[in-house]
């Protein structure tokens, strides 16, 4: 481990990331090798999820949706390998 608690390995499973300032969990992300791999939920300061997608070796792969404080869709974006294919 080093000064930031990562393992020398890189990060590894499911990590919860949280506000230096409230406390609360700002994001969930999966990794594997050191790099996100799996479902991504980012969270408004408020508690509603900002955003969630899917990564596969650190780059955007499959839907990709962004909501607004309320929980209203805001836009869906569909991702194949880091290259965007879609989006409404």
């Amino acid at each position: 481990m080093g000064t930031t608690n990562i393992p020398i390995s890189g990060r590894y499973g499911k990590w919860l990331f949280y506000s230096e300032e409230t406390g609360k969990i700002e994001q969930k992300c999966e990794f594997e090798n050191g790099m996100r791999s799996g479902q991504l939920i980012a969270y408004h300061p408020n508690g509603q999820i900002e955003a969630k997608g899917t990564f596969k070796n650190d780059e955007f792969d499959g839907i990709f949706e962004t909501f607004d404080e309320s929980g209203k869709l805001k836009s869906k974006e569909v991702w194949e390998n880091g290259k965007k294919i879609s989006s409404e």
